[in-house]
């Protein structure tokens, strides 16, 4: 393999887990070292505490987006991870929920009481340099949300604070934008042994959307079944349709394959699986449950479930014409090549496998 053919190779594969447009990717490429990873680890355990509070707490949206949880794509580095947000590009059924004062709702503390209402406990935001910066207090941790106009958080933060008041709630990070607010410091989360896995899923959060195209995607948090937290999550995509569903059959599997992969993913096995897969390749929901491959705690469930008929056709029409025209060209096609690479790095994970109701293939 010349060299040309490994950087391509390189940036198509940092394409996939990372969502970065064509462009940056061969950039980074090239101004790395071979043996750089591209996807870095971090640098402290403050750092992937903060970035697993903030995707489980945007692992529902209250809006509509277009790509899964409004993320375009992330750049994880070793001190941060930069979100790139797609900003208001869905007509909402609510038009004074914008993705600004949705984020705002979602992040920032808020209390009754004393009590911790919603948000995250220690996290407070300001703009810098036309971007929202998280920052845990008392920390270098932070989290950058780019793509979200300045002028809209700041609005979304005065209608929020404002509508706070009027139902009770206080938010700490106008009470106390410098320091901690009361009883704060006691209710925010110190250690959570789940933190690598919730931190690490948005870091490769571009490959939900090699499942297909991102019909909507949503994830929430249940007790594990070894020990620690399970990340749920449940991407809806469309059923291709024959010959295209057969040839993409068991995507679930190859999703899998993806995120554990040694190079790009997390240290990840499967656990059990639920295989629906007919022989066309079209189903109705595959359920893959992964969990640490070094014994540590927590657990990713992913319930890939494919959408046809009358109930896919009432999804393409939740939106406008031009919204479905959009989201048709977010799926990312996965080259023969990596499919090829996989096998030569880690060959079909099996450890604990379950199928049922469909032919054992891909």
């Amino acid at each position: 393999m010349n060299n040309g053919t490994r950087i391509n190779r390189r940036a198509m594969q940092l394409r996939l887990y990372t969502g970065i447009p064509w462009t940056g990717c061969l950039q980074r490429v090239r101004a790395a070292s071979s043996r750089t990873r591209l996807i870095s680890e971090l640098s402290s355990t403050e750092q992937t505490l903060l970035e697993g509070l903030v995707m489980s707490t945007l692992a529902w949206r209250k809006i509509s987006t277009l790509h899964p949880w409004g993320i375009t794509h992330v750049d994880p580095q070793p001190d941060r991870l930069v979100i790139c947000m797609e900003g208001d590009v869905v007509q909402q059924w609510n038009p004074s929920r914008t993705e600004a004062k949705d984020l705002v709702e979602a992040l920032l503390p808020r209390s009754y009481d004393r009590a911790l209402e919603s948000g995250i406990a220690g996290v407070r935001a300001q703009v810098e340099k036309d971007k929202v910066v998280l920052r845990s207090l008392q920390s270098p941790a932070q989290v950058v949300l780019d793509g979200i106009e300045p002028l809209r958080w700041t609005q979304a933060v005065k209608e929020v604070e404002a509508e706070s008041a009027d139902c009770g709630l206080t938010s700490w990070s106008r009470a106390a934008p410098d320091s901690w607010y009361a009883t704060e410091r006691s209710q925010m989360t110190r250690a959570w042994t789940s933190a690598w896995l919730y931190s690490g899923v948005p870091r490769r959060v571009g490959l939900v959307r090699t499942l297909g195209i991102p019909l909507l995607v949503t994830g929430w948090e249940n007790p594990a079944s070894t020990a620690g937290s399970r990340l749920v999550l449940d991407p809806h995509h469309p059923a291709l349709g024959a010959p295209r569903s057969a040839a993409n059959a068991q995507g679930h599997r190859r999703f899998a394959r993806l995120l554990a992969d040694p190079e790009w993913g997390l240290p990840l096995s499967v656990l059990d699986e639920d295989c629906h897969c007919r022989p066309d390749g079209s189903s109705d929901q595959c359920t893959t449950i992964l969990c640490s491959s070094l014994g540590w705690p927590g657990e990713l469930e992913v319930r890939t479930i494919q959408r046809h008929g009358e109930r896919l056709e009432r999804m393409k029409g939740w939106g406008t014409s031009g919204e479905w025209k959009a989201r048709r060209k977010l799926a990312l096609r996965v080259p023969s090549w990596a499919d090829r690479e996989l096998d030569r790095k880690t060959g079909e994970p099996r450890a604990g496998r379950r199928v049922s109701g469909g032919a054992e293939s891909g």
